[in-house]
């Protein structure tokens, strides 16, 4: 009589949720190590006092291979009221995206790569890969609980 009937089968969900898991193992062997490079981009390209917000006028767009092989698109900017150009590696393909009048904030080093302000910023994305799997970790975990089989110690 004190028996609780319940209208889901639990029997057969902890092994889905467990597939599950492992699906997001897998996953997350690829998020990780992306979120740390978006958060790496972030700390490179983070405007530091001092800088001044420019805008300028882009010269050149092109695909460049970095320093391990992988193509992104480089834009060069051509400052305003100056005769100095600037660098701009994009973290997508949205080179054709961006408008011919960029701003950016500026070192006053050529040589140093800047960050457009009309480029997605990489902490968002980077946010995104490393909290969204361990969300995911987390509700399923939860579940799982959820579902566990309760036994009850009634007399």
């Amino acid at each position: 009589m004190g028996e609780t009937i319940s209208l889901v089968d639990t029997r057969a969900q902890p092994g889905w949720f467990r597939s599950q898991r492992l699906k997001l193992c897998f996953v997350m062997l690829f998020a990780l190590p992306l979120a740390v490079l978006f958060f790496q981009d972030f700390a490179v390209h983070r405007p530091q006092a001092g800088w001044q917000l420019k805008s300028g006028r882009v010269t050149r767009r092109e695909m460049a291979k970095t320093a391990l092989g992988i193509k992104r698109p480089l834009l060069s900017v051509r400052i305003d009221g100056t005769d100095q150009s600037v660098q701009a590696s994009l973290a997508s393909n949205a080179i054709n995206d961006l408008p011919e009048r960029v701003t950016f904030y500026y070192s006053g080093d050529p040589a140093r790569e800047v960050f457009l302000q009309e480029e997605t910023n990489p902490l968002g994305i980077g946010l995104f890969l490393l909290l969204g799997p361990l969300f995911a970790w987390w509700l399923i975990g939860r579940f799982m609980q959820s579902s566990a089989p309760h036994s009850s110690s009634k007399p």
